[in-house]
C-alpha cells in the first residue's frame, strides 16, 4: 500500500533532499524547505520499512506527530506499540463483523433455497395429484362407456325377440300319446276278410 507523507511522496518530504541553502543560491546549510519536522525521524529508516509499518497500522497518510510515533514504534518494536494493538483490535473487529455478515448472508441463502425446494416439492405434488385425477377420470369414463355398450347390446337383443302364436299342429305332452285306442275297448268293426269257418272245413 502506498503511503504519503503529509499528502506528498516520501522523496518530497525527505529532509536530505536539499533544495535550499548552499549550492542553491543561499548562504545557510542546505536543507529541504518542504520537509516537516515531525516527519523527519521517519527518514532514519528506509522507505520500505516506513511503508510496511504504516500499512500494518492501516495508516495511508502520515500527517501528525502521533501517527509518526506509532509508525516509529511499529518499526522499532513490531507488535508492541499501542497504535498497533488498536489496529489489531480494529482488524479483529472488522473480521468478526465480516464473518457475521457472511453467516447472515448464508442463512438468507439457505432460507431461500429451502423456500425454493418447498415450492418445487409442492409443485411436484400438485402434478402428481393432477395426473392421478386424470387417470381416475379416464378409468371412470371407460367404465361408463363399457356400461353403455352393454346396455345398448341388451336393448338390441330384446327388440329382436317375438312372441309366437298358437299353432294348428297338435302337441302331445305327458301321457297323452299313450292313451288306449278305441279298438282296445271293442268299439271297432270286426275284420271280415275271411269266410266264416264252418265246422270241419278249412278255409283256404
Amino acid at each position: 500500500m502506498a503511503v504519503s507523507f503529509d499528502g506528498k511522496s516520501y522523496e518530497y518530504r525527505n529532509p536530505k533532499a536539499y533544495n535550499t541553502g548552499q549550492g542553491f543560491g543561499g548562504r545557510a546549510k542546505p536543507y529541504n524547505r518542504y520537509a516537516v519536522d515531525y516527519l523527519n525521524p521517519l527518514y532514519d529508516y528506509s522507505k520500505g520499512q516506513v511503508a510496511d509499518a504504516a500499512s500494518y497500522l492501516g495508516i495511508k497518510n502520515i500527517n501528525s506527530a502521533r501517527e509518526t510515533e506509532a509508525v516509529l514504534q511499529q518499526i522499532r518494536n513490531p507488535g508492541s506499540s499501542k497504535a498497533q494493538q488498536q489496529a489489531e483490535a480494529q482488524r479483529q473487529q472488522a473480521a468478526a463483523q465480516s464473518q457475521s455478515d457472511i453467516a447472515r448472508q448464508l442463512k438468507i441463502i439457505q432460507e431461500e433455497k429451502s423456500a425454493v425446494a418447498k415450492m418445487q416439492q409442492d409443485y411436484s405434488d400438485m402434478l402428481i395429484r393432477e395426473a392421478e385425477a386424470r387417470k381416475k377420470a379416464q378409468e371412470e369414463e371407460k367404465a361408463m362407456f363399457r356400461a353403455r355398450q352393454a346396455n345398448q347390446a341388451m336393448a338390441g337383443r330384446a327388440g329382436a325377440l317375438q312372441i309366437q302364436g298358437a299353432g294348428t299342429t297338435p302337441r302331445t305332452a305327458g301321457t297323452q300319446q299313450f292313451r288306449r285306442r278305441k279298438a282296445q275297448f271293442g268299439t271297432t268293426t270286426p275284420y271280415t276278410g275271411l269266410s266264416t269257418i264252418q265246422s270241419g272245413m278249412v278255409n283256404v
